[in-house]
């Protein structure tokens, strides 16, 4: 039910509210700007789970509902299906030399049951401290690393296809309910005249490309829209309850299958003549430069936002005939549990409310690659 919590275009970026939400969640203390950016969510598992499967835009405040980027499953699918996943039999004969190859092949034919492809390493790790134990330890490498590739392919397989799996999360809309009904209220003001616009620190150094207008549908260049955000702007935010919420990948992830092909760029374990390759993956203009950690999740608002501007018959005839769809910052349109409203005396006042037992996503923490698999 909520849109993106967009920022206004200002005429005067230094001074006024272009960055109004940037500028409040960067500066509470539970908003890290070194990796916030401000989302939206629908209400189901599905829906939950879908603002976990993007892959964030370089832009501190965006809509997934308007996003045309690929989701984080098509992306780490793409990659996985480029990744070798059988070892090379010449390449393990090579590591445990052909004799020992030779008679490991021979003990194997002998095993029973056969042991799987998860049991191989430590199979053939016993085997070798007797009869090879100088290449132990290569040859379980090799056959893990054969392994853990086989074991990712076939944890995607049941995701794949037209008639695949939605691609799920380990947290589910169940648990969320659970963790904001124990979960304490939020609020924060903010002043356009007060508050610094300076957003350069933050994740994107800056970055924003969530554009709108004060209600849903208007263009950021409108006059309407330049008038408000050079405006004197106020924001009192009530929440009635918040949660950061972690969203791991479900069953499809591997995270070391992913972290080998962010560390090694050659073959193996990418296949030659890869399509997408290491740069197409992790390069500049990659598909996979960033990671949502978690989300930012509210039930219930209150949000009073009010500008000093004069605005005409016409601004106010547009803001009022367009209040239904949504206002900023929240963008809820207008049901049976959100409200908007519009008035003027002098100056504007837009009240949004949404009541308790809906809850939305506000925002998500967003880690580069490296960091996200522990790099740095």
């Amino acid at each position: 039910m909520c849109r993106t919590r967009a920022r206004t275009l200002s005429t005067d970026t230094s001074s006024h509210s272009d960055n109004v939400l940037v500028r409040v969640e960067t500066s509470g203390r539970i908003f890290n700007p070194n990796t916030w950016a401000t989302i939206h969510s629908t209400q189901t598992n599905a829906g939950l789970w879908s603002r976990s499967d993007v892959i964030p835009v370089d832009s501190l405040t965006w809509n997934t509902a308007t996003s045309s980027a690929v989701g984080f499953f098509a992306n780490y699918a793409a990659v996985a299906g480029q990744l070798q996943f059988q070892f090379p039999e010449s390449a393990f004969a090579a590591d445990i030399g052909a004799a020992n190859d030779q008679a490991w092949n021979a003990y194997l034919q002998d095993v029973s049951p056969q042991p799987t492809i998860s049991q191989l390493p430590a199979v053939f790790f016993r085997w070798a401290l007797i009869y090879a134990p100088n290449v132990a330890n290569i040859g379980q490498q090799d056959l893990a690393e054969a392994a853990l590739f086989y074991n990712a392919q076939q944890a995607l397989l049941p995701y794949m296809g037209p008639g695949g799996e939605p691609p799920d999360f380990k947290t589910t809309w169940a648990q969320l309910l659970a963790t904001l009904a124990a979960s304490p209220p939020l609020s924060w003001t903010f002043d356009s005249r007060t508050t610094s616009p300076d957003v350069a620190s933050t994740w994107t150094g800056g970055l924003d490309s969530g554009f709108s207008g004060p209600y849903t549908g208007a263009y950021a260049y409108a006059p309407l829209s330049r008038y408000f955000g050079a405006s004197h702007v106020t924001v009192t935010v009530q929440f009635s309850r918040f949660c950061l919420l972690v969203m791991p990948p479900g069953a499809w992830y591997n995270s070391s299958i992913l972290n080998m092909a962010f560390s090694r760029s050659g073959t193996p374990p990418w296949s030659p003549n890869a399509n997408p390759d290491w740069d197409d993956a992790f390069g500049p203009t990659g598909t996979l430069p960033r990671f949502l950690t978690s989300l930012a999740i509210a039930d219930g608002a209150t949000v009073s936002v009010t500008s000093d501007a004069r605005y005409s018959q016409s601004a106010q005839k547009e803001m009022q005939s367009n209040m239904a769809n949504g206002l900023w910052p929240l963008f809820f349109p207008s049901s049976a549990v959100a409200s908007n409203t519009v008035t003027f005396s002098g100056s504007m006042t837009m009240q949004i409310a949404a009541k308790i037992g809906n809850p939305f996503v506000v925002g998500a923490n967003v880690l580069s690659v490296a960091s996200y698999l522990g790099h740095g």
